[in-house]
């Protein structure tokens, strides 16, 4: 263990006369030394207190980050039990499973609280993650066990959470792909998922960092079209109801992220069965039976009766609705 560091310290006040390679508390130690050995018991709470209150920004990659502390730990895992909360360098966001190395130990993965990998977006650049190392894995305290790219969520929101983005019908796609909704590297996960069936150009169309139209065939796998700054259209959700996709037993078929319906209904022309009787209608034979009413003339009922009818009748038939937002995991 280095010098001044909180982990190699002993909870049996005996064990610590030189527990500490940096501290020297022995006994009959030299008068002249106890001051260096409070300063560096200073010094060995300082450095702890930076590792846990962000006081050091992650580098390296968004799926394989590094903690470059004061402590300066050496080849080897990290201590077991050790916790630290750094701040999350710029553009470090992860993008799927991860790793972290403190100094120069050995990298590990970061998991959640159920020993599962983290999901794209757990760790975000510019927040302050808290992990403790169980001699395997870094744990991600407090994590969101569930969320994975492509979940929504219900919301009356107008802002979307870290690590997510609203369905407002605009477009994703890296920095420089001019993506209306966001365009930044996080955005990898979410455009490979729709990038790919059942979606299509229809569903969730591509375009060219200029906005102009462009298709799958024309640009390739999802990851070439990405490194060449394309954007992908959101499916369509503003105003629009949620459905279920697939073939309900005895329902029409509606594929994911396909939409359908019209505000505006219309009732066809169509005929109807009716009985009458006019006995006691002026003017009336006192006969009575069926026929027909078609939507597509008038027809007397007796002397001065007559159904009128359309040929087709314009409207809306909506249910009673409320409006919310939807959020989307990147």
């Amino acid at each position: 263990m280095p010098g001044e560091d909180f982990m190699s310290w002993s909870v049996t006040a005996a064990s610590n006369a030189n527990a500490d390679a940096g501290i020297n508390w022995q006994e009959n130690q030299p008068r002249n030394s106890v001051n260096n050995s409070a300063r560096s018991m200073m010094a060995a709470m300082a450095k702890d207190r930076k590792l846990r209150n962000g006081g050091y920004i992650t580098t390296g990659t968004a799926n394989a980050q590094i903690i470059t502390s004061d402590v300066g730990y050496t080849a080897g895992a990290a201590p077991t039990g050790i916790i630290v909360r750094p701040k999350v360098g710029p553009a470090l966001t992860n993008t799927g499973p991860m790793t972290l190395q403190l100094d120069a130990t050995t990298a590990a993965p970061v998991k959640d609280l159920l020993g599962g990998d983290v999901m794209s977006g757990n760790w975000i650049a510019g927040s302050y993650p808290e992990v403790i190392f169980d001699g395997t894995n870094w744990l991600l305290i407090g994590s969101v066990v569930g969320w994975a790219t492509g979940d929504i969520k219900l919301t009356y929101k107008s802002v979307a959470d870290d690590g997510w983005i609203m369905m407002d019908d605009g477009s994703i796609g890296d920095a420089t792909s001019g993506g209306t909704t966001r365009a930044n590297a996080d955005t990898l996960g979410l455009f490979t998922l729709f990038y790919a069936s059942p979606f299509t150009d229809a569903t969730a169309p591509i375009q060219t960092s200029s906005g102009a139209a462009t298709t799958r065939a024309a640009q390739g796998a999802a990851a070439t079209a990405y490194a060449t700054h394309c954007r992908l259209v959101l499916p369509a959700t503003k105003g629009r109801a949620l459905s279920a996709a697939g073939a309900g037993s005895g329902l029409t078929a509606h594929t994911l992220g396909s939409t359908f319906g019209s505000e505006a209904s219309d009732v066809p022309g169509h005929s109807h069965g009716i009985s009458f009787d006019d006995i006691g209608i002026p003017g009336g034979d006192g006969s009575s039976g069926s026929f027909i009413v078609s939507h597509l003339r008038d027809y007397p009922l007796g002397t001065g009766v007559v159904v009128s009818q359309q040929t087709s009748v314009g409207g809306t038939n909506v249910s009673p609705s409320i409006y919310l937002n939807v959020m989307i995991k990147l």
